[in-house]
């Protein structure tokens, strides 16, 4: 059986955590962590018996104990084939150990249109393509007064994020203070794009669809892909995958 994580968050006093997963109403493990307050963890359960419906329980429980069980159904994993469009490649690394991803490379001056065929997902670093992708594309810390998306963009040497949507899939069980973004660029108004995570001088991370694709910019480099070794900006990746599925979470209030 594949590994399963929980990503844990945890409010209160400093305590140690115990995650217990239950299969079909059958125990199937626990695993322990401590945590200090406000302080992001990962358990993983590394054979998990199979079951239809997964229960995780997280304990000591609180005043509130909606948000102590979370729920999850058995599926398999689709494959996502990822084309990774940057001068640097080697950023790429780390993308192929996300369970069902598959990661090509390509430099920006040899890419074309041509590249996504048979492709789930494009991202682009540092670059913007010529003509509107034919998929669901992520464009990274994008050149500003491209042709196609017309980015409005501006260095900053210094990042103070001012806000962010509790609702929005891209920011969902991510704790923007946690974030270590030493420089990044920030985006103006866009004509079809919203923000989801504004910082000092413009938005941080902006989405929107065009021609039934979905679209993200981010004013900022989640790339190489960390895994828990940089937890905060890992589950940013994690959520901006499209399509894609996101990484068990289990918050405490």
């Amino acid at each position: 059986m594949p590994t399963s994580q929980f990503v844990v968050y945890y409010r209160v006093e400093p305590n140690e955590v115990v995650v217990t997963v239950s299969g079909d109403d059958r125990r199937l493990g626990t695993a322990k962590t401590n945590l200090g307050p406000r302080e992001t963890g990962v358990v993983e359960f590394p054979s998990l018996g199979p079951a239809k419906v997964y229960k995780a329980e997280l304990s000591p429980t609180d005043g509130f104990p909606l948000d102590n069980i979370a729920y999850a159904t058995a599926g398999s994993v689709k494959s996502v084939s990822v084309l990774f469009v940057s001068p640097h490649p080697a950023d790429a690394k780390g993308l192929d150990s996300i369970p069902g991803v598959k990661v090509a490379n390509k430099s920006p001056d040899a890419f074309t249109p041509a590249d996504l065929n048979n492709i789930d997902l494009a991202i682009f670093e540092f670059a913007a393509p010529k003509e509107l992708p034919t998929v669901n594309s992520m464009l990274v810390m994008p050149p500003g007064g491209d042709p196609v998306f017309g980015f409005n963009a501006t260095s900053v040497p210094a990042v103070q994020i001012t806000q962010w949507s509790p609702i929005d899939p891209l920011s969902d069980a991510v704790n923007f203070r946690l974030l270590n973004i030493r420089q990044a660029e920030v985006f103006g108004s866009h004509p079809w794009m919203e923000s989801t995570v504004d910082g000092a001088g413009g938005s941080l991370l902006l989405h929107g669809e065009r021609q039934g694709h979905r679209f993200i910019a981010t004013g900022f480099n989640p790339f190489p892909y960390l895994g828990k070794r940089n937890l905060p900006m890992s589950i940013v990746t994690l959520n901006t995958r499209c399509p894609g599925t996101k990484a068990g979470k289990l918050r405490s209030a």
